[in-house]
Parts: C-alpha cells; sequence; structure tokens
C-alpha cells in the first residue's frame, strides 16, 4: 500500500508535513510545525504538537496556524499509540527516532530527543530535555525527570523513577533508581 490512511476524524493542521503510507486514527491532533515520516503510525486519540509546558513561554494556538516553537518529528516508521501526548519543542524539534514505539498514555514533554528504535512503554513519562539514545527501552510508568540523560541500549525498569544520567548498555530500576549490571 503506497496511500497514507488518514481518519477523517483527525485532526491535522496548518504545518504539519506527512510522508508516505502514515497511518492517522480517529481523534488523533497533530499540531505545526511538525513533520512525519514515511511509514509512521499515530493511533487514536495521539496529541502532538501541543505548546511546551514552560510557564515563560507563550502558549500559542498552532491549531489557528500559530506556530511559535520548535514542532515535533516523527522518524520513519515509528509506532504512536493511542492517548500519547507529545508536546513541541522550545529550541529543537521533539524528536522520535526511527522505528521507535511509544505505547498508549506515554507523555514526552519538549524538547525530548529520543533515539531510533527505542521503547517508551505505557504510561511513562519523560521530562523537558531529556537525551535518550538508541535501542533504550524505557518501562511502563517509570517517569524520567528533565534534563536526564539515558546512553544506547539501556534498561529502565517498570514504575522507575529516573532522576540520573545513564551511561551506555545497563540496567536501572528500584526507587531510587540504581544501576544492576549490563543490560
Amino acid at each position: 500500500m503506497s496511500q497514507s490512511r488518514i481518519s477523517p476524524l483527525a485532526f491535522i493542521g496548518e504545518g504539519v508535513e506527512l510522508g508516505e503510507r502514515v497511518a492517522i486514527g480517529p481523534g488523533a491532533v497533530l499540531l505545526g510545525p511538525c513533520v512525519v515520516e514515511d511509514d509512521a503510525w499515530i493511533g487514536a486519540g495521539a496529541q502532538l504538537g501541543a505548546p511546551p509546558e514552560m510557564s515563560d513561554h507563550v502558549q500559542n494556538a498552532a491549531w489557528a496556524g500559530e506556530l511559535a516553537h520548535a514542532g515535533v518529528r516523527i522518524g520513519r516508521g515509528a509506532v504512536i499509540r493511542e492517548g500519547v501526548v507529545i508536546h513541541q519543542g522550545s529550541y529543537r524539534a521533539t524528536t522520535v527516532g526511527a522505528g521507535s514505539w511509544i505505547l498508549n498514555r506515554a507523555y514526552l514533554a519538549h524538547d525530548v530527543l529520543l533515539g531510533d528504535d527505542s521503547t517508551v512503554s505505557a504510561g511513562a513519562s519523560i521530562g523537558g530535555h531529556c537525551v535518550i539514545g538508541d535501542r533504550v527501552n524505557i518501562g511502563m510508568t517509570a517517569s524520567v525527570h528533565q534534563r536526564t540523560f539515558i546512553g544506547a541500549g539501556c534498561m529502565v525498569g517498570m514504575s522507575t523513577p529516573l532522576a540520573r544520567d545513564l551511561p551506555p548498555y545497563v540496567k536501572a530500576y528500584g526507587s531510587p533508581a540504581r544501576i544492576h549490571g549490563v543490560n
């Protein structure tokens, strides 16, 4: 199939660029600026592109064409499941890497950079300005503090509150989070 499949019940705002073979479910809201690359799948009720939640930034009405922020970029083949919320970046696009999966009810705040082939599990929350490497797995309902760095190949355990940087290829879990060996 070479055509995109976009529900007539989805809202696609000004400044949204869609690649080829993109699927967008009913009730999804995509606000610009936003780039969705080829073969991405966006589930019902997903919300991409609300302004950054920063009290010193304007709360623009992107649905009315006010494109004041740095946007969102969804990589090729990424899967954004139902109820996901991804906010625009304040100075760089909030980015979901190619082949990554963002599972239902997950949240990515402004300016997050998520690497390729990573998974953010159901209900996980990622604070603003986080940088997350390739092939990272963040467990269900984990919460990652703003400005945290997670190296490539890491595993963050289910329900872990992560408030420290992680070097590449480690497993971290518990409360407080501790490193428990190589992933």
